[in-house]
């Protein structure tokens, strides 16, 4: 019997471990390439309504769970002072709930990829790739604009950071806060030279 249970045991490991090899040189099915959503014009559609999804649009909701967000627990600040109505509730209230900053540099991040891909964009007139540049300075401005009225002087990061073991390189000082504004300004400029008027 314990020859027959390791015999199924070896048998069934073997079985497994060839079958894994085909399983782990899969695609995923959730994900696309990056090389395949900037080949098609309409991936790059998709790419900026996600960029602009992003944008830190003021709501005016104040919600602590950040922009245009509905979902449960998702209280104004306000609502955690005993002047408020509903203010029974009992959860806690964090600065932590009030941050853009990750959120901002997530969004540059995608923004300055779009820009490094722009130059090798097909199915694209040149027209369009001159909107999208446009559109890139104009999302660079809004980020940094979000940033600097939270933060001040803060990181000027216009290149995808690739991470190559040295955790230096990837630190970026601050730049002062006139600094950043000059940075806006000069994306608004882009901006206005490579989209239409209308």
């Amino acid at each position: 019997m314990k020859n027959t249970t390791l015999s199924f045991f070896i048998a069934g490991s073997l079985l497994f471990a060839s079958a894994g090899c085909n399983i782990l040189d899969l695609d995923p099915l959730d994900k696309i390439d990056g090389t395949a959503l900037f080949s098609d014009p309409a991936g790059v559609q998709l790419y900026m309504a996600n960029i602009y999804s992003q944008l830190p649009i003021e709501d005016f909701n104040y919600m602590r769970y950040g922009f245009n967000s509905w979902y449960g627990w998702n209280m104004t600040p306000a609502m955690f002072t005993d002047e408020a109505t509903h203010s029974e509730y009992v959860d806690k209230l964090s600065m932590s709930y009030f941050l853009w900053f990750e959120d901002a540099y997530k969004l540059i991040r995608d923004v300055n990829s779009l820009a490094e891909a722009i130059p090798s964009l097909v199915g694209i007139t040149e027209r369009e790739k001159n909107n999208i540049i446009g559109e890139v300075a104009f999302v660079r401005a809004y980020a940094y604009y979000g940033l600097v009225i939270r933060y001040g002087g803060v990181p000027i990061i216009e290149n995808v950071q690739q991470w190559d073991g040295d955790v230096e390189k990837l630190k970026v000082p601050r730049s002062k806060e006139s600094e950043v504004w000059d940075y806006i300004m000069n994306q608004c400029d882009i901006d206005a030279e490579n989209l239409p008027e209308s």
